[in-house]
């Protein structure tokens, strides 16, 4: 009898590098995406050495490469004062450190590069479909889609934060909305004044606010990020779109970023949202991944990160329990639980710490300048002993 393939819900990132991973390892796939096409929202994300590990693992870091830029550092910055707060080394150092670079990369070139490895693995991909509910039944989990019913032994629900799946799963909270507006823009970086468009990532903290810029696809186009906290000003602010709250909340802002603000698209923007963590992703023949299971604010630009690692470390327990889905999914979801949630609580705690206002400013800048060696503050988050997914990996090796 032919062996049915496990059911992929959602073609984001995880999704993808789960059916890659998969497939690598032998196991039949289908990814169901309820869009019309694969394809993202398209701007850039950060990718950090342990993504790229993942990566490599994947077969896919050369490929991935090609498409990035690699920016020669991270820089924080005080929104008001303009001051450097951290800097973060990247090119030669970060790569002598953690043995893999960290790049840049527009979200659609990174689709482009897992879409291309589904197929050429063999990973069935099906749009226009949506999950509407599942039922499992023990031995298989039934699925009622726009394409009708589908029957599998495991259902991976990596359908993102807002996931269906997960609220029927876990019964767990809806996502917070956190009260944040977040514009973005993509433009060519011919546009951007030359003095502003470094090759670097820059964070600028501000009181309730925060702007990130960085170069894409080798220099020719400029990614640009800018976000603040609506419910502040709220009274005064009544009656103002929030795009014109956006201008007027960073007017009082160091120079580079009001010359940054024309270079906004503000015809449309997004709430930022998170989920509390939870100890369980999984149930019987289902599990969820990536943010459908752990979404996280962007303050670490691990969101991406974190499901690539989640997507290696279910391949792995899948094959090597193909005939016991339940205790793989169990064993997965024990193996990466501990990881993700420190991952969640650093990133909120760093979310924090870039919005702070008033005295609480004066304290992070204060405090900030004792930190004198980043690269080895973030050796908790990108050296491969950390992740469970590497220790699996080296004890292979090992072997």
């Amino acid at each position: 009898m032919k062996e049915s393939p496990l059911i992929i819900a959602g073609g984001g990132i995880g999704g993808l590098a789960a059916g890659v991973a998969l497939r690598k390892l032998g196991q039949p796939v289908r990814i169901i995406e309820q869009a019309g096409e694969f394809r993202p929202i398209g701007y850039g994300i950060q990718l950090g050495p342990n993504a790229f590990r993942a990566f490599e693992r994947l077969g896919l870091a050369t490929a991935v490469l090609e498409r990035c830029s690699l920016p020669n550092e991270g820089l924080l910055k005080d929104a008001v004062s303009g001051a450097t707060l951290l800097r973060l080394p990247m090119a030669s150092e970060m790569q002598a450190r953690f043995g893999y670079p960290y790049a840049v990369i527009h979200r659609a070139d990174l689709h482009e590069v897992l879409v291309d490895a589904c197929r050429e693995t063999g990973v069935d991909l099906l749009t226009d479909c949506e999950l509407q509910s599942f039922e499992d039944e023990g031995q298989d989990v039934i699925l009622s889609t726009s394409h009708g019913a589908m029957r599998t032994s495991g259902l991976i629900a990596a359908d993102g934060i807002w996931s269906k799946t997960r609220a029927a799963l876990t019964g767990s909270e809806p996502p917070q909305r956190l009260g944040y507006a977040v514009f973005r823009s993509v433009r060519p970086l011919s546009e951007v004044p030359q003095q502003l468009a470094k090759n670097a990532v820059i964070l600028w903290a501000g009181p309730g606010c925060h702007m990130i810029h960085y170069p894409l696809r080798g220099g020719t186009l400029f990614n640009l990020v800018a976000a603040f906290d609506y419910k502040i000003n709220g009274d005064a602010e009544a009656g103002m779109s929030l795009a014109e709250r956006l201008l007027s909340r960073f007017s009082t802002c160091h120079d580079d970023i009001r010359q940054m603000l024309p270079y906004l698209d503000l015809d449309q923007h997004w709430e930022i949202a998170t989920v509390e963590p939870i100890a369980t992703w999984c149930k019987g023949r289902v599990t969820l991944l990536g943010d459908s299971a752990h979404a996280m604010v962007q303050a670490l630009a691990q969101g991406a990160c974190q499901a690539i690692e989640d997507a290696l470390s279910l391949a792995e327990h899948v094959s090597a329990s193909p005939h016991d889905l339940v205790n793989a999914f169990r064993a997965f979801n024990r193996s990466r639980l501990l990881r993700v949630t420190r991952v969640q609580y650093m990133s909120r705690l760093m979310w924090e710490i870039i919005h702070v206002r008033g005295a609480y400013a004066e304290l992070r800048n204060e405090r900030l300048k004792a930190h004198d060696n980043a690269l080895e503050e973030l050796s908790w988050l990108y050296d491969a002993d950390r992740s469970s997914t590497d220790k699996s990996a080296s004890s292979e090796r090992a072997a």
